[in-house]
């Protein structure tokens, strides 16, 4: 039983009704030596008649026996589950302020962010560390006996600070689990509102004096759409105020009458229409689809024209994913270009996560130039995913298990890369992770990642081609970037059989293996794995584990580096990173998804001119890109079909490209600019000369005084066609090769001379004419 995989934090369901558990749970912490487990049940979407609603409120602690937790799993009676966050909690502050500030001001807070920090107040004091502040519990059950004292001291009900307590650990310890239930939700969502009893809005005077008749009209879904129609035709030419004058002819008429032999509509009454400020206000708040523009142009020249393309070591460490080690490093090697393998581009920097308690390497990230909070924030995530696509990627067999995913309670890091806001804001304050920075002045306090950059230097780098070494070049040494050979590409490929050599081929001493560990084998006779990977597996089976694992959009969400782009119809175009306001496209990669066009993104974009939009992109990987939305985060793929780019370029590849075009042009602008003289000085040319044969021709028939009335389109085309037939003729009568000159033929009566037929017979004796000259060359050839 000791081998049944449960792990704190993870969600699982129960299969059968009559078991003490709810129909969803999560596995909050494991007591191995109590054989004791915390588990809390998570809300499910709750039944009111025909209609369901969401409701987020969790039932409380509830202690289990471990022993039963482990004999349900084996027999299928639980199993683990997936949960599906509100797409609202993955969104950070600065997007819930965007979004549902009422005021212009991005620094007022909104009240759903109010609400959620009040309710993070009510329990911060007794939620344990290093989450909280509160003191560190027997177990997570005992924080019930806690609220009452605490909902005194907080002036509150105990039923708030309970309300707050559960959803916060049913919710994987995330403070936007504390968001109000129905953020971003109406009473009927996706319509729009309108009058059922009384009219929308303010009374106009007519109805302050009493004159019920004349309020107004109480819009419908109909009148709406008819406004956020017309709405749309208002462009230059056509102000707003046409625009309902329009809608008002189109729409709200009684009927035609003949005025001054004219058809003119007849509008109804002014309080049967809609005013012109629900015209403006309703108008305003619509959507940009070209309803009624599509509706006249018809499908076809829509779907042709205007359609969007889819186009540190520290004491006291006693669990896995207690601590993560963060730490960057060169790789001592200089690499080279993947699209041009004769350019080197330097040595890269790399950062890496690694588990303190068991030496793991479980997160990576190589950049080009200094790494950057995004960067360690990048090897974060890679350290908490799966590695299943990278193995892929990299065309490595080795089985998935052999790389652990851990998302820690606490990063331990130099004054480096994690040293800034941004990591803060997205590891603190989003995540709700610790950072712990080694204080100035106290290298003994460091990680020991600095060791294990120093075996990867001394086992890989150093017996690399274009290798640094970690020194200078002596005297009379050949540079080592003459020597670069290898790609990112390629070092990553070694980089990845590096650490699962590390992790998993490489044999610890019994020193480092763990007393508990080793008995436990010994007890069960079994053979004890001597790698880290082992003492990784025996730790999280007997619960020695504090790493809180989150669903990976929501660590995508906050995690990625963002960048700028630019939404086109044929889709998304990356800009170049980190040069300010200019915009430079980096065309080498382009995603798109059907979600563009589904969630009027494009269509937005297009109508209003706002191209420019954020969207999350791991570096390493042109595959793909992310966005973030009211619907959560979607993958918009690559969809330009350079394989070997997607497979093994990089942004910063991208970068390159741009680079290297622009030299090039550099370079080539002398011949590309004789070049275009060249074509222009024929083109000239050859004008200038058929100008003036023109006129020489002209001065020759007026010269003759032989002048004729021009002829129709058709009769000069079919007079250039004979033209054309007779050069024809006559140059294959000249080169023809003839043994001996023949003789005349005598002239036949009924052919003209060859000398005046083309101009006085006929259409019909023309071409007889031809024929007959063709039929005695023919001959003349075959006598030959």
């Amino acid at each position: 039983m000791d081998n049944v995989d449960l792990q704190a934090g993870a969600i699982y369901a129960c299969l059968k009704d009559h078991l003490p558990l709810p129909n969803t749970f999560r596995l909050l912490d494991i007591q191995v030596s109590l054989n004791g487990a915390t588990v809390i049940g998570i809300p499910e979407v709750r039944i009111r008649g025909e209609g369901k609603q969401k409701y987020y409120y969790a039932g409380g602690f509830q202690r289990i026996q471990l022993s039963e937790l482990r004999e349900w799993l084996m027999q299928g009676l639980i199993k683990p589950s997936n949960l599906q966050l509100p797409p609202f909690w993955m969104m950070s502050d600065e997007q819930l302020t965007v979004r549902f500030s009422r005021t212009k001001n991005s620094e007022d807070r909104p009240k759903a962010l109010k609400t959620r920090d009040f309710k993070w107040s009510l329990i911060e004091p007794i939620v344990p560390p290093p989450l909280g502040t509160g003191a560190i519990p027997p177990n997570l059950s005992y924080l019930d006996s806690l609220v009452t004292e605490r909902a005194k001291a907080a002036g509150v009900s105990p039923g708030q600070v309970f309300d707050a307590l559960h959803r916060f650990y049913a919710f994987h310890c995330l403070t936007n689990s504390l968001l109000p239930n129905r953020l971003g939700r109406c009473g009927n969502p996706g319509q729009k509102r309108v009058g059922k009893n009384s009219k929308l809005g303010r009374k106009n005077t007519a109805a302050k004096l009493g004159d019920d008749e004349q309020r107004g009209l109480m819009l419908t879904h109909d009148d709406i759409q008819h406004i956020e129609d017309c709405f749309q035709l208002i462009s230059p030419g056509t102000t707003s105020k046409d625009a309902y004058d329009l809608m008002g002819r189109m729409f709200y008429n009684s009927g035609n009458e003949y005025k001054n032999g004219v058809v003119m509509p007849q509008l109804l009454p002014k309080h049967l229409r809609p005013t012109y400020n629900e015209f403006m206000y309703r108008g305003t708040q619509s959507v940009a689809d070209g309803g009624a523009a599509r509706r006249i142009m018809g499908e076809g020249k829509w779907l042709r024209d205007f359609r969007p393309l889819s186009g540190t070591a520290t004491d006291g460490l006693t669990a896995i994913g207690q601590t993560g080690s963060v730490d960057a490093s060169p790789i001592d090697v200089h690499t080279v270009s993947i699209t041009n393998p004769c350019q080197p581009i330097g040595v890269g920097r790399a950062v890496f996560v690694r588990d303190v308690y068991s030496g793991l390497f479980v997160g990576w990230s190589l950049s080009i130039n200094n790494p950057k909070a995004e960067d360690a924030k990048l090897a974060i995530l890679r350290a908490a995913e799966s590695k299943k696509n990278q193995l892929r990627k990299y065309g490595l067999n080795f089985p998935e298990s052999d790389f652990p995913s851990i998302f820690f309670s606490r990063y331990h890091s130099d004054n480096g890369e994690l040293r800034c806001k941004d990591a803060m804001f997205s590891i603190g304050d989003e995540l709700k992770r610790s950072i712990e920075y080694v204080p100035a002045r106290r290298a003994d306090l460091n990680s020991p990642s600095e060791t294990g950059h120093q075996l990867r230097h001394k086992t890989l780098d150093q017996k690399l081609p274009g290798a640094t070494f970690g020194r200078q070049r002596e005297r009379g040494e050949t540079p080592p970037i003459e020597n670069a050979v290898l790609s990112r590409f390629a070092y990553m490929r070694m980089l990845l059989d590096w650490v699962h050599w590390y992790n998993v081929r490489k044999q610890l001493p019994l020193s480092e293996i763990p007393a508990e560990m080793r008995r436990d084998f010994a007890s069960r006779k079994e053979e004890l794995p001597r790698n880290r990977l082992g003492i990784f597996k025996w730790a999280i089976t007997n619960g020695y584990s504090t790493g809180r694992p989150l669903p990976l959009d929501l660590l995508r969400a906050h995690l990625l580096p963002r960048y700028k782009a630019s939404i086109r119809r044929d889709g998304i175009v990356l800009h170049r990173p980190a040069t300010g306001d200019v915009v430079e496209l980096l065309r080498g990669a382009r995603f798109n998804d059907a979600y563009l066009v589904e969630s009027g993104m494009m269509r937005e974009a297009i109508h209003r001119r706002t191209t420019h939009i954020e969207v999350r992109a791991d570096p390493d990987d042109l595959s793909c890109v992310y966005i973030i939305d009211d619907n959560g985060i979607h993958c918009i793929p690559n969809i330009l079909g350079d394989a070997l780019l997607i497979k093994e370029g990089t942004i910063s590849d991208l970068c390159g490209l741009n680079d290297e075009e622009r030299l090039l042009n550099v370079l080539s602008a002398g011949k590309v600019d004789q070049d275009n003289a060249d074509l222009a000085s024929m083109r000239e040319e050859t004008v200038m000369k058929e100008h003036e044969r023109q006129k020489a021709h002209a001065a020759a028939l007026e010269a003759t005084e032989a002048r004729r009335p021009p002829l129709g389109i058709k009769e000069a085309q079919a007079e250039e066609k004979r033209s054309s037939l007779d050069a024809a003729l006559a140059d294959y009568a000249t080169f023809a090769p003839t043994s001996e000159p023949e003789p005349p033929s005598p002239p036949r009566p009924d052919i003209q001379d060859s000398a005046s037929s083309p101009t006085s017979s006929t259409l019909n004796s023309l071409e007889q004419h031809r024929m007959n000259k063709l039929l005695e060359f023919m001959g003349g050839k075959a006598q030959s």
